[in-house]
Formats: C-alpha cells, sequence, structure tokens
C-alpha cells in the first residue's frame, strides 16, 4: 500500500481505489479475500480428520492455490512482491517527478535485486529499466528502500537514473553475491552498503526446492502428530 502526494491509498496489487482511507482499503482487501475464500480449507471440519485440515492450510492458501511446488505463486511468478515494491516506488516517483502522464514511466524489467542488513536495518537495492510514452529506449533507475520494523513499511531512501557505467561501491551487494548490481556514483546517494559484512547467518535462501512436496508433507505430519 502507497500513499500519494494527496493522500490516496493505492494498493499493489491494484484492488481498486485510489482510496481516501484506511478502512476503505482494508475493506477492499476483505472483500478481496472473503470472495476467494474456500470455506473448506478456512472452517474446522465438524467431522472427518482435523490432522488433515492443520496439513492442508499449511500446504495451501485459503483460495486452494498450493504455497509449494511447481504451481505455487513464487514458481509461476518468481519475485512477484519485489516486482510490486518496484511498481509502487515508480509510481511515488512519478507523483513527484512527473505528474504529466505522458512523462511517466513504466516499469520495463526487474533487473537485479539484493537485500542487506547492515546496522540493524533491512535494506533492497534495486536495478531496473523504466519507458515512457515520449521516448523508445529503455532508462536504467537505481532504487534503495529501507524496512521500518515497528511498522513494517518500506521507505524510499533512493530512486533515480543512473547510467550504464556508473559503478558506486556497495559493500552489501558484493559480499553477498550481487556485484552486477549497478549503483550511482555518487556513494552518498544512498544509505545501505557502507559497512563491510554480510547478511547474518548467510541470509535467507532457503528454498522449497530443498526439499520435496512429500517430504515436507511427511515433516508436517510428524510435527502437528507430536503437539
Amino acid at each position: 500500500m502507497r500513499k500519494d502526494c494527496k493522500g490516496y491509498l493505492h494498493m499493489y496489487p491494484d484492488l481498486g481505489g485510489p482510496f481516501q482511507s484506511l478502512q476503505e482499503a482494508e475493506a477492499a482487501i476483505n472483500h478481496h479475500i472473503n470472495e476467494r475464500r474456500l470455506p473448506e480449507m478456512c472452517q474446522m471440519p465438524s467431522e472427518g480428520s482435523l490432522l488433515e485440515w492443520r496439513i492442508k492450510q499449511s500446504l495451501y492458501f485459503p483460495d486452494g492455490t498450493p504455497k509449494r511446488g511447481p504451481n505455487s505463486p513464487a514458481r509461476k511468478n518468481p519475485h512477484y512482491q519485489e516486482r510490486l515494491l518496484v511498481k509502487a516506488l515508480l509510481d511515488q516517483y512519478n507523483d513527484y517527478h512527473n505528474p504529466c502522464k505522458d512523462l511517466a514511466h513504466e516499469l520495463k524489467d526487474l533487473l537485479r535485486f539484493q537485500c542487506i542488513f547492515e546496522d540493524h536495518k533491512t535494506y533492497y537495492h534495486f536495478n531496473f529499466t523504466t519507458t515512457t510514452n515520449e521516448a523508445d529506449d529503455a532508462n536504467l533507475f537505481f532504487a534503495e528502500l529501507w524496512k521500518k520494523q515497528k511498522e513494517d513499511a518500506w521507505v524510499v531512501s533512493c530512486c533515480c537514473m543512473i547510467k550504464p557505467n556508473d559503478d558506486g561501491l556497495c559493500y552489501g551487494c558484493c559480499n553477498n553475491g550481487s556485484r552486477e548490481i549497478m549503483h550511482p556514483n555518487n556513494t552518498r546517494a544512498y544509505i545501505g552498503g557502507h559497512v563491510n559484512g554480510y547478511l547474518p547467518f548467510g541470509g535467507d535462501n532457503y528454498s522449497d526446492d530443498e526439499e520435496d512436496e512429500e517430504a515436507y508433507e511427511a515433516r508436517l505430519r510428524f510435527i502437528f502428530r507430536e503437539k
């Protein structure tokens, strides 16, 4: 969710709006969820196995979409959440820099990104390209977000066009395997990446590829039977 310069709320993915209040936005979210919620996924069964129902809740979203495997959203649409973040920050960039729709930037490609943990803060560094109605050539962007932990919100600290030969130093990206991410030459433009460190414990590198569905379901059965 993003607040524009006029105070209206926009949601990603788009669920209508813009909304004038948080209550309106939450009502739209609840309506969207309730329309897709399957009763057999959400209501505790009066008959049958409670164990099977709990396992099903762990394997599927409320609308019946699998959480893991080849048909899961993460597999069918990789980096979906990161694309939504970039779409939101680009819309904010347009609000303040290109109020004329003809000059507004539209996301073309999310090229690369890296999560950085530094000085007890979490950052995202992005490279992406945009297009405008005024030009055929793609524009290369760098953006940085940092997370407000207490509010569970992301703040845009940098969003700017860069040149293909820009080469600002970022320890956070280099040390975590993302040397190819390009940063502005002016290293003061971004906050994270100036400490020579790594993501704690190697970062969140777990993938559901590391455990097949049958093994995961067997592990769930063991866990739930122990409780």
